[in-house]
């Protein structure tokens, strides 16, 4: 766990480094994509089309800036792993941490590839509501 989380630690840090925080938007959830493995066949920007699409029906109370990565995949099965922060867009409090992995066998195509990444994303992000809810 401590392995993947650090990629997304340094990535959360170089994007805030880099002025590309995206939590001065008027949207109440704003995202953040690190930089995507080469490997998936796609670029920030389309990740962070997807992001904010699962994200629109998402209606929180406080500002929140979620940032996501990617972690190269590895092994056989091939395991596609996620991790994405939630914090408050005025304090950067860290509200939530969420990991996801998804696994595929077999030789993947470059287009099966990029479409496992975007998946993975969406997944990741769907799970931003109930990481929010408290526990009863």
């Amino acid at each position: 766990m401590a392995k993947r989380f650090v990629p997304l630690l340094l990535a959360a840090v170089a994007l805030l480094i880099a002025g590309e925080s995206n939590a001065a938007e008027a949207t109440r959830a704003a995202v953040e994509i690190a930089t995507p493995p080469a490997v998936y066949g796609t670029d920030a920007a389309s990740l962070q089309a997807i992001a904010a699409g699962e994200l629109r029906e998402f209606d929180t109370r406080r500002a929140v800036v979620v940032s996501v990565a990617l972690a190269e995949p590895t092994g056989d099965p091939i395991v596609v792993g996620v991790d994405a922060t939630v914090r408050e867009s005025k304090t950067g409090k860290v509200l939530a941490v969420i990991e996801t992995e998804m696994r595929a066998t077999g030789p993947m195509s470059p287009a099966q590839t990029r479409a496992m990444a975007h998946t993975a994303v969406k997944l990741a992000v769907r799970r931003v509501p109930s990481a929010l809810t408290p526990v009863k």
